[in-house]
């Protein structure tokens, strides 16, 4: 029985990473940098600062300005300020869909 759930629990992993594929497949309409950008947020839970993006990417802080700028007029991002740096959070609606089980 032990094993059984085992293997329930892997299919289900497998499902929810399925559906996290499709899902930043549907986005394709950013450009790869975007989608780079968008991918760092999720895989921190949804809130990163902007400081740990240009880290993570070896990006200017220049092209990570940009990227986020055009990332938050398309509300997919909200940037709030948080000393010299700024937090950037996912949407709440995208937050729920992408990072929710």
């Amino acid at each position: 029985e032990v094993s059984n759930n085992k293997v329930k629990e892997e299919a289900q992993e497998k499902k929810i990473t399925k559906i996290h594929k499709n899902l930043i497949d549907t986005l394709q309409f950013l450009d790869l940098d975007q989608r780079t950008i968008f991918k760092k947020i999720i895989s921190n839970k949804g809130i990163v600062t902007q400081s740990k993006l240009v880290l993570m990417t070896k990006w200017s802080r220049v092209k990570i300005s940009r990227i986020l700028k055009i990332l938050e007029s398309n509300k997919i991002i909200e940037k709030s300020k948080k000393g010299l740096t700024n937090n950037i959070k996912l949407n709440d609606n995208l937050k729920k869909l992408f990072l929710e089980k």
